[in-house]
């Protein structure tokens, strides 16, 4: 049985709304994460079993399908997935559990209980995190396409269809790291746009890290509220409550700082490239695994210095436990006044 306070963490390290219900939250997620990743390792164990003994397939599937839908992005082949490039099977089953994977269980929660009739609609941020994930998934792909269509490093020669499912592809992999082609000759542009992707990441409760979608979705419509002169920031025909917004805006603001701060630290010891050392900490504070390797190593990080290889350590851990702690902390440090000061007029922009 578990008590108050392994709840209260356990449902800030999941995300979760309330402490209501979450013994049989947590044995859904168990439900759900072994369904998937049991299904997940058949296909792929029948698609290597073409080419691979069926020990060494069953071993591949079942590997690469728990490391896709819990967004680690390990991969038993040296080059990644480069070698699949348009292997349509491997890249359709790895891409589907790695969106499974960061769509988060609470929407698994709300559409099993629509499908269920248990429910009569979808929840607000079920629908978010839906239209959020799959806008980013489309314009990733489209950004990827566009910004790399000349670039004679990656996929200049190759056909429309070759261009569309490698950017599909790195555009999902935005939240566990895999890749198929070299990144690094990768246009800084590209760059730039993927890492903006991986500083988003996935959904809250979900295996993916990241600012999350929900926070940048909250925020990008608050900015659009503000150039409309609207106080009320509304979704799907709900306002956001002020305190969500207010916390969206923190996130992002420590997490631009964060990033910031580390790059700098990690700028005054390496002798790479300023976007490229951005690049390897965003990859590492949202739990990615995607790194700009070249021909003598496939992590940058293994070229830092150990001042280096710590800065991206902490990195993760400060991605991985950073928002529960700030969650556990405003748990117990919340206070309520009896009272309120005036509101006062600064001039600010």
């Amino acid at each position: 049985r578990l008590g108050l306070l392994d709840r209260m963490m356990l449902s800030e390290s999941m995300n979760t709304m309330d402490l209501q219900g979450l013994v049989r939250f947590v044995k859904l997620v168990a439900m759900i994460t072994f369904g998937l990743e049991g299904l997940g390792a058949v296909l792929l164990t029948l698609r290597f079993a073409v080419d691979l003994p069926w020990g060494t397939a069953a071993y591949y599937g079942i590997f690469h399908s728990i490391s896709a839908f819990n967004n680690a992005g390990f991969a038993l082949f040296s080059d990644s997935f480069k070698s699949f490039q348009t292997d349509w099977t491997i890249n359709g089953i790895i891409t589907i559990l790695v969106i499974f994977g960061s769509i988060g269980f609470f929407v698994f929660e709300d559409l099993l209980g629509n499908l269920r009739g248990q429910r009569f609609r979808l929840q607000t941020h079920t629908k978010l995190v839906l239209v959020t994930t799959t806008l980013l998934i489309v314009g990733g792909t489209i950004g990827i396409t566009i910004l790399e269509w000349n670039n004679p490093a990656t996929f200049q020669s190759a056909s429309i269809g070759k261009k569309l499912t490698i950017s599909y592809f790195h555009s999902v992999s935005r939240t566990a790291g895999f890749t198929s082609i070299d990144i690094v000759d990768m246009r800084d542009a590209t760059l730039y746009f993927l890492l903006l992707l991986m500083a988003i990441g996935g959904s809250p409760g979900s295996m993916a890290g990241g600012l999350k979608t929900t926070t940048a979705a909250i925020v990008f419509l608050t900015i659009l509220n503000m150039l409309r002169r609207d106080p009320d920031v509304e979704v799907f025909n709900r306002r956001i409550p002020q305190d969500l917004i207010t916390r969206a805006l923190c996130f992002t603001v420590l997490a631009i700082v964060m990033i910031t701060g580390m790059t700098l630290l990690l700028d005054s010891t390496e002798s790479q490239p300023f976007l490229f050392l951005m690049f390897e900490i965003t990859s590492a504070m949202g739990i990615v695994g995607m790194s700009l390797g070249n021909g003598e190593t496939l992590s940058l990080s293994a070229l830092f210095t150990d001042f280096g290889k710590v800065m991206i350590m902490l990195s993760m851990l400060l991605g991985r436990f950073g928002p529960l702690m700030i969650g556990l902390f405003a748990v117990k440090t919340a206070v309520s006044k009896p009272y309120r000061y005036a509101k006062a007029r600064v001039i600010i922009g």
